[in-house]
């Protein structure tokens, strides 16, 4: 730093590099400077006075960025502390990273990728909700359309006359055929298509399902809703899980239940959906076991991987309950 007197400067700005400061201070008193002792301190630093006798010299190192105030003062030839001191503000910069503007700006910057990375996110999550409207709508326009027409002309086909008995059954077999595909194809557009992710469309669809299969056996349904939100969204795996579950159930009871009343509850708790599907046919019959075995283990299964508890119990038919499914 320029050479000047401490009385003509009262501060001084240092780089946080100067980690190291020595002073050099002087009293003036021509006819008595043997006498004269010296005591100095650097405020901020170390509080206490140190006495340093003759010694006119002083020496601080690593100093932390920030502001300090240096003081001496000295005695006159009897002995006695001046009244005054001399004072010079020392101030250290810190460096740049350590700088309130360089922390808002690292702030800014990590504010920014998370947005971004929320934006990327959001453009791939619509990006794949645009992919699978598109499919299920290729699916049902294209594929669907042309099983339609296989299972028309097959049942033309049938009603001509001009058949032998074999065609007809062969015809009839294939309509029939056309006909599974496409409620299953229908099943699997249902499910692809991203504008059905929600609580309200799966129960709709799931009821009706069940309406259409079960009043065809003239088996009373009773549907019940409890703390459902309707508009809450549901992952598309967790939707085809759920409803593949209800549907394996439903067609278990109409091959083997003998049942004349199915009750099927949605029940919201606690953040989590309980499903029960409740008959009051001759439950589980010991002589289909190992017809029942593959849908009852597909259930387990699925159940599984829904993260969910399935139940079992046979009492006056058979409850099938599926509890704590996550959304």
């Amino acid at each position: 730093y320029p050479e000047s007197a401490v009385s003509s400067v009262k501060k001084i700005i240092l780089p946080y590099t100067a980690s190291y400061l020595s002073f050099e201070f002087s009293a003036v008193n021509l006819t008595y400077s043997e006498y004269i002792r010296y005591a100095y301190r650097l405020k901020g630093f170390d509080d206490d006075w140190i006495f340093s006798g003759k010694r006119r010299f002083a020496a601080f190192s690593n100093l932390d960025p920030g502001t300090y105030y240096f003081e001496v003062k000295a005695t006159n030839n009897i002995g006695k502390w001046s009244d005054s001191t001399a004072q010079l503000a020392v101030v250290i910069e810190p460096p740049f990273w350590h700088t309130w503007w360089f922390t808002l700006l690292a702030i800014l910057f990590f504010l920014a990728i998370l947005y971004g990375l929320h934006r990327f996110r959001l453009e791939r999550a619509l990006e794949v909700e645009r992919l699978r409207v598109g499919i299920a709508s290729d699916l049902h326009d294209d594929i669907g359309a042309t099983l339609t027409k296989i299972s028309l002309y097959a049942d033309l086909l049938n009603a001509s006359k001009q058949q032998t008995t074999e065609s007809g059954q062969l015809l009839q077999k294939i309509a029939s055929m056309g006909r599974d595909t496409l409620r299953n194809l229908a099943d699997i557009v249902w499910a692809i298509d991203a504008r059905n992710d929600s609580m309200g469309n799966l129960i709709s669809k799931i009821q009706e399902f069940a309406m259409d299969m079960l009043s065809k056996k003239d088996i009373e349904v009773n549907f019940k809703k409890e703390g459902i939100d309707m508009d809450a969204s549901i992952s598309a795996e967790k939707r085809q899980h759920i409803y593949l579950i209800c549907k394996e159930a439903i067609n278990n009871i109409i091959k083997h239940a003998n049942a004349t009343k199915v009750n099927i509850s949605f029940i919201a708790k606690n953040h989590k959906i309980d499903v029960l599907i409740i008959d009051n046919g001759s439950g589980l019959p010991k002589d289909k076991k190992n017809e029942l075995g593959n849908g009852l283990r597909n259930i387990e299964q699925r159940a599984k991987k829904l993260e969910a508890d399935l139940q079992m119990k046979e009492k006056n038919g058979l409850s099938i309950i599926l509890q704590g499914i996550g959304l």
